[in-house]
This record gives C-alpha cells, structure tokens and sequence, in this order.
C-alpha cells in the first residue's frame, strides 16, 4: 500500500489515540493478579464497552499491518524543470546549479547553462525534486539526483 506522509502521520496519530483509550478503559478495571481474558473482561464491563475494546484491538492490528507494508509516496512540489528553470543536481560528488535553456546547436555560452537540446538536458526536461535521471557520456552513463528547483520567475 502507497502512502503519503500525511496518510502515513494520520495513522500514527490514531495508533496513538486507539492506545491511548485502550489504556485508559483498561485502568477504570478492577484489577487481577493475571492478564484479563474475554470471560474476565465480560465479567467485569458491560457488552457495550466489551465491543469497543474489541474494536480497538483489530483497529490497531489493521493499522500495524498497514504500516509494518507501508511504501511511502514523495510529495510532488509541482515544480518542473522547464526552459529557463534553475535547479541544482547531486552528481554523487556535490551539488552543482545549472539553468535550462534552448539552444539550436545543443552548445551554451556558460558552464552553467544546460541546452535542453543536448544530452543532460533532455534527461532534466520535466523532472521534479528528488527524481534521479541519467544520460550517455563517452565513458558510460552519467547520473544524478535533482535536489533543488528554483521557481522562474514571470515578467509582467
């Protein structure tokens, strides 16, 4: 099951919460020397309250099963990169910043201008925070992790 950090912190909260009655219910009981049992726990609290705790039980073993599968989604930022977008990109040896641009020849004028037209280019185009890409170099295949997109900024 996918989850979303939301979905996964709502969870835990009401994992909380479900422990939190448990054991309040539990410390209204009489006490006995040994655990209670069903029998135990219908002798002493009325079917209503007997139902509620059983409710709770397989509530909280639902939950537990849940997360114990849990995949957790990344957020989306809505950010892309996009021609002009500035981003910055983990290469596995630091972060380096660049700038997508278009090009007719797939060559740029700085170092730190990428055309969109060009290998690395091609492989950023449309990718978010934390999206890894990759692309041919001459010695292999380079790759990297987008760490950072700064939103373009719109003339009025």
């Amino acid at each position: 099951m996918k989850l979303t950090k939301d979905q996964l912190s709502s969870l835990e909260k009401e994992l909380i919460s479900i422990e939190t009655v448990t054991k309040q219910i539990m410390e209204e009981l009489p006490r006995f020397d040994a655990g209670y049992s069903d029998f135990q726990l219908g002798d002493i609290m009325d079917a209503s309250t007997l139902s509620n705790v059983h409710k709770l039980a397989s509530r909280r073993k639902e939950i537990e099963q849940i997360l114990e599968c849990a995949d957790i989604i990344k957020p989306t930022t809505n950010k892309v990169i996009q021609i002009g977008s500035s981003f910055e990109v983990d290469f596995g040896d630091g972060i380096e910043q660049f700038t997508l641009v278009e090009t007719l020849n797939g060559i740029t004028q700085y170092q730190s201008t990428v055309s969109v037209n060009c290998a690395f280019g091609k492989s950023v185009l449309g990718k978010q925070e934390q999206d890894s890409f990759s692309y041919p170099i001459s010695e292999g295949v380079m790759e990297g992790v987008i760490t950072k997109i700064y939103t373009k900024r719109l003339s009025k």
